[in-house]
């Protein structure tokens, strides 16, 4: 069970094969509330074991366990927290934001995972988890920005993608080194040949070019007349 991602509709089909030769057998209507059926006892519930909830459970023991231990797994674990941060450009552990607003992400064991936490309210505190930084005064993380723009899931995939292949997380990435202008290799989609970054991205393919039209449209609304409405400030790190 740890090691799966069954969805609660996979979970809600097996089970009801399950509970419908169960329940007659200790003379409960098959028919029950389920919410009868799996609440607890202080409810004047049967607490019967919803797999989904054992599922997450059991996968939560998995990842703080093998995290503590820094066995093999754990090694595992901690590169796959790196990747998708990474993947996400947030500044803040993912594992304490609201999946929700990333449906637009690959899912997953992780992003599996990532739903229970935040559907039992629950916070990570992950000291050795990589975060990416402010680098300059007035920067912006371009994805954190992005989504409060309430774009469509498909356009922030989209947008994403051109993010990934130019490798870039925040502002400071994409402008000039006096912080007034976006560079306009960027805008036309290639890379920075002096700005190489020694960090190990995943692998993106070329975005198409309704992305990239997209992704221009998005940088425009951070400027006016060709400079940034927010020139960047002095150097942090």
């Amino acid at each position: 069970m740890p090691v799966l991602s069954l969805t609660k509709n996979d979970c809600d089909t097996l089970l009801s094969i399950t509970l419908q030769a169960f329940l007659p057998k200790i003379h409960i209507n098959r028919n029950t509330s389920r919410t009868i059926v799996h609440g607890p006892f202080s409810r004047g519930s049967l607490v019967i074991p919803h797999i989904h909830t054992v599922q997450d459970i059991d996968k939560l023991h998995l990842f703080l366990g093998h995290l503590r231990l820094h066995d093999d797994t754990g090694i595992l674990i901690h590169i796959d927290l790196t990747y998708v941060q990474l993947i996400l450009g947030m500044p803040t552990l993912f594992l304490n934001l609201d999946p929700n607003k990333f449906i637009w992400m690959d899912k997953g064991w992780l992003t599996s995972l990532w739903e229970f936490i935040y559907a039992a309210d629950l916070q990570i505190h992950y000291p050795e988890q990589w975060l990416p930084t402010q680098s300059r005064e007035n920067v912006i993380f371009l994805m954190e920005w992005l989504l409060t723009k309430n774009l469509k899931a498909n356009e922030i995939r989209l947008l994403n993608s051109c993010r990934l292949y130019l490798q870039v997380v925040t502002l400071s990435d994409i402008v000039s080194a006096n912080g007034l202008y976006i560079l306009p290799e960027i805008k036309a989609g290639k890379t920075l040949a002096d700005r190489q970054s020694n960090w190990d991205w995943p692998i993106q393919g070329r975005p198409t070019t309704v992305a990239w039209s997209l992704w221009n449209d998005q940088l425009s609304s951070l400027e006016h007349k060709g400079k940034l409405k927010i020139p960047l400030g002095r150097w942090i790190n």
